[in-house]
């Protein structure tokens, strides 16, 4: 069982807040009974509760602001920073710059204040390419993936930039790597979204002929967001590594629209991303308080009942 009275009464800083993770933090925390206090930029919050305090337009690219927002923290948990659409990676060199200068400046003033610990969920993008379950141990032993390089970089050096915080001070920082989450409270855009609520949103608009992009041999591994939160923050609490497999929702949405008798058909030389990502979660494993509690269903279901409400 996990222990939820871990965060009781703690004060708990979430970047981020009105995104897509930081969202399910900010749930899951107050939740649990932490004093949760989170930040606005550039949208509002897509929540609302009497519980939260919400400092309003806070640009974390000054360190300023940053040690104003976490002063008083026992935890920071770090989930801002722009999105981009997976075919921009490869040539996207501005969402690198802004994911370092973020975490760096977080980072930063969570040691200045004597911030207690620190999470981050960090990419899988910085994986090599393997044709089989990846261990976590393996993720530095080649370069990332070609279409991932710049990227799948700046996300290791994001865990470069922690480790040399932990050098400071006696700070717990938490890394949780992550494939790609999907859940309520996603981004349903088009032009930045990624590809599980990009599928909802085009079969239920109900296009005919379905078209999906890539070849239908491609595999990969994908995350319940409300497993992720839950899994990162037993990771914070108790200092062990971890990730959840889910069953591939892409596929479950191709059946989809097959079942609605759209026609589908693949178009394979529209993306060039890897052609397997799979993740072996041996550390995860080690973790008995950690139980999935999310059948791949059962996630589908409440991502589209979010998207029609």
């Amino acid at each position: 069982m996990i222990t939820d009275n871990f965060y009781k009464d703690k004060k708990v800083v979430v970047t981020g807040g009105s995104g897509f993770v930081g969202t399910h933090y900010i749930q899951e925390l107050l939740s649990r009974g932490a004093i949760v206090k989170t930040h606005t930029h550039n949208k509002p919050l897509q929540i609302q509760d009497d519980r939260l305090e919400v400092v309003e337009d806070v640009n974390l690219k000054s360190l300023d602001y940053c040690n104003w927002l976490i002063n008083g923290a026992d935890y920071v948990i770090h989930s801002a920073g722009d999105i981009a659409n997976p075919k921009k990676v490869p040539t996207d060199f501005q969402i690198a710059l802004n994911q370092i200068t973020l975490i760096t400046n977080v980072l930063e003033a969570s040691y200045k204040c004597g911030v207690k610990g620190f999470l981050d969920i960090n990419s899988s993008t910085g994986y090599p390419d393997r044709r089989y379950p990846i261990t976590e141990d393996e993720y530095w032993d080649d370069e990332p993936y070609i279409s991932y390089y710049g990227y799948g970089w700046m996300r290791r050096y994001r865990e470069k930039v922690m480790e040399h915080a932990s050098h400071l001070s006696d700070m717990k920082i938490a890394i949780a790597r992550g494939t790609a989450m999907f859940g309520p409270y996603d981004n349903f855009d088009l032009e930045t979204c990624h590809v599980v609520p990009a599928l909802i949103k085009r079969v239920l608009s109900g296009e005919d002929p379905f078209v999906v992009w890539g070849s239908p041999d491609v595999v990969r591994d994908f995350l319940y967001i409300k497993d992720v939160v839950r899994g990162a923050l037993l990771i914070l609490e108790k200092g062990r590594n971890m990730k959840k497999k889910e069953k591939d929702p892409v596929r479950e949405f191709q059946k989809q629209a097959v079942d609605q008798r759209v026609c589908l058909f693949y178009v394979a030389d529209k993306v060039k991303g890897i052609l397997e990502c799979k993740t072996e979660a041996q550390l995860r494993n080690k973790l008995e308080e950690f139980k999935d509690e999310c059948v791949h269903n059962i996630g589908i279901n409440a991502l589209i009942e979010r998207y029609e409400y």
